[in-house]
């Protein structure tokens, strides 16, 4: 009732319309922090849990409410349309496509992966356009293709035509992801776990001078988000040591300690001025 009401008023009637409602209002959802808070909850104290959050837990009523089974075979005739203007929704009521969206509801995706091909194989959807506005729909979201070691210009995607030849594009490069090269970033302060910045598609060949160059870019931005450097480390594959031997020869500037009593020679490269062990 509320929602054919809204219809019918203006945009200035329509805020004068949400205020009234907001003020008689015992709870408000709030789409911009994503949370839903009391009236009486005070808005500047974002990171605490009020009261009357703490009570919903024990509210027999919201409960049972949760419990309740919504939209059955009896009751979904009631659900108004405005609900229904889903492009999504409208491709399910395809009975192929919806095959392949509940296999999604499994933890594994291999269900999903088989049953898209074998209607593949079968050419289910060679002459329907279900599957092509699907595609569509996914690529406007998404608008380029994942798992590829090419920048985003190579696989971008502009229209539906342009899926396969990209796709065909990253095979003839071999540039399919194989490993992922994680980038952690570890402050030396007790309790303060690993944080990380990065996850690099790789193709898994690497040599010692591609690696290298990595290591150079990521010197590179540290100095530019002034992030101070002490020390970089690896697994302990010999291509990871040898780049890092690079990094450590190619520098101009060095600071060196030296002891001969101890026998100690302590020698760090420095790069925009900072030792870097």
């Amino acid at each position: 009732m509320l929602l054919l009401l809204k219809k019918k008023l203006n945009n200035k009637e329509q805020k004068e319309f949400e205020r009234a409602l907001e003020s008689e209002a015992t709870w408000h959802l709030d789409k911009e922090i994503l949370a839903a808070y009391h009236m009486q909850y005070e808005k500047n104290n974002k990171n605490a849990i009020c009261n009357k959050n703490k009570e919903l837990r024990s509210n027999k009523r919201l409960n049972e409410a949760l419990k309740a089974k919504r939209a059955t075979s009896s009751t979904v005739k009631f659900t108004l349309h405005y609900y229904y203007n889903e492009p999504l929704l409208k491709l399910i009521k395809n009975s192929n496509l919806r095959q392949i969206w509940t296999s999604t509801n499994n933890n594994s995706n291999e269900e999903f992966w088989i049953k898209l091909a074998q209607f593949g194989l079968n050419g289910a959807f060679n002459s329907d356009s279900t599957f092509t506005e699907l595609v569509a729909l996914i690529s406007g979201e998404i608008n380029y293709i994942s798992g590829s070691t090419l920048p985003y210009s190579s696989t971008s995607i502009e229209t539906l035509e342009n899926i396969y030849p990209k796709i065909n594009y990253i095979f003839e490069n071999i540039a399919v992801v194989i490993q992922v090269r994680g980038i952690v970033l570890k402050i030396p302060i007790e309790k303060v776990p690993p944080i990380m910045v990065a996850m690099l598609p790789m193709k898994g060949n690497e040599d010692v001078e591609q690696i290298a160059y990595l290591i150079r870019q990521i010197i590179e931005l540290s100095h530019l988000a002034n992030l101070n450097i002490l020390s970089i480390g690896a697994d302990s594959t010999r291509s990871e040591f040898n780049a890092q031997l690079i990094i450590t020869n190619e520098a101009s500037n060095f600071l060196e300690y030296k002891d001969s009593f101890y026998k100690i020679h302590f020698k760090a490269p420095l790069y925009n001025n900072k030792p870097f062990i």
